[in-house]
């Protein structure tokens, strides 16, 4: 698999009433988190995986803070979202191989997924050992469309 957006998030861009019923998102001021996900206790389905209630608990091995500064930007037709760096604090669990951005409701069932990354430049896989794992945001943004 390559990055990619989950197809529930799509529908809720898009307006399909196929789809979770989660709403819109505002990336300016909805909550939105990154999890540590690791792809040996969870095989992510972009197709099928529509919110956080659909991640395998044991995944799961580190969620964020909500993430700051986020801006959406649009320029040349290109729509670029970004946020601040971030950390993932005291980080401890098996090898994690994604990343999940997703929009956070307060509510596992209704927390909607929107990307998972799989590929990177460096830095990943990353296997915690107690420590912080501190993430630089790429000077482009988490992603655009």
């Amino acid at each position: 698999m390559a990055n990619a957006t989950y197809d529930a998030w799509k529908q809720e861009l898009l307006g399909d009433a196929g789809g979770p019923g989660h709403g819109t998102t505002d990336f300016e001021a909805d909550n939105f988190k990154m999890i540590l996900l690791d792809a040996a206790d969870h095989t992510t389905n972009t197709a099928t995986d529509a919110d956080h209630a659909n991640l395998t608990a044991g995944g799961i091995v580190a969620t964020s803070a909500n993430m700051t500064s986020m801006a959406v930007t649009i320029a040349a037709g290109t729509a670029t979202v970004d946020c601040a760096d971030f950390t993932w604090s005291a980080v401890t669990g098996d090898q994690s191989e994604e990343v999940v951005f997703y929009k956070d409701s307060g509510v596992s069932a209704t927390s909607l997924l929107i990307i998972n990354f799989d590929t990177f430049g460096s830095g990943m896989p990353v296997t915690p050992n107690g420590g912080d794992i501190n993430v630089t945001v790429n000077a482009s943004g988490i992603f655009t469309m």
